[in-house]
């Protein structure tokens, strides 16, 4: 694993603001759609394990769109 630096402890906070979110939402409505939120959880924690295009294809099954993710 790469070490804590400060751009993915800034990561790490925004997960656990949409994290916090999610709760939030579920404990309002069990039913409530949260998957807008899961999947910028995805994204951030793709840009904070730094993967590739490739990486991601194989974690999301193949179905990887490039759209909402950017390398840095």
């Amino acid at each position: 694993m790469s070490p804590i630096t400060h751009k993915s402890q800034l990561i790490l906070r925004q997960i656990e603001l949409l994290v916090d979110q999610i709760l939030s939402a579920k404990k309002q409505n069990p039913e409530a759609d949260t998957s807008m939120w899961e999947k910028e959880i995805d994204n951030l924690v793709y840009k904070l394990y730094d993967l590739t295009e490739e990486e991601i294809k194989i974690m999301e099954g193949g179905d990887y769109e490039a759209k909402n993710y950017h390398r840095h």
